[in-house]
């Protein structure tokens, strides 16, 4: 898995709203831009075609870290990484999921967030 913390000018994070539809793990809840790596792709391969193909964004990334992460009832690898984005999150073309916006570090704390991000994001924030 890879997923990528997409900071605006203010380091507000991008986040992008799963779709809710009946059996969705997560269905309704906010995470990380980002998903599955394929077969005989590499994490960096990964983390810029899945930005290309729900959002038609190219941001320049930086690797951040990647950790085991739980996942329903089995565990994945999961690569971060970071970037810049400075542009309004309603400008962005929304190919997957119900919305975009960007939040700061007092936000996440009140978004249901998937994926277990809240821990990643209070990393990345410094808390």
């Amino acid at each position: 898995m890879v997923s990528a913390l997409l900071a605006n000018a203010r380091g507000d994070v991008l986040l992008q709203l799963r779709d809710d539809r009946p059996g969705l793990l997560f269905a309704g809840h906010w995470t990380l831009p980002g998903g599955y790596v394929e077969p005989g792709e590499t994490p960096d391969e990964a983390i810029r075609r899945e930005l290309r193909e729900e959002m038609g964004i190219a941001p320049h990334l930086t690797y951040w870290r990647s950790y085991l992460a739980p996942r329903a009832d089995y565990v994945v690898r999961q690569h971060l990484y970071t970037g810049r984005l400075d542009v309004p999150a309603g400008s962005i073309p929304l190919r997957e999921g119900q919305a975009l916006r960007f939040a700061g570090p007092d936000e996440i704390e009140r978004l249901p967030l998937a994926f277990g991000f809240l821990d990643v994001l209070r990393e990345f924030f410094g808390r």
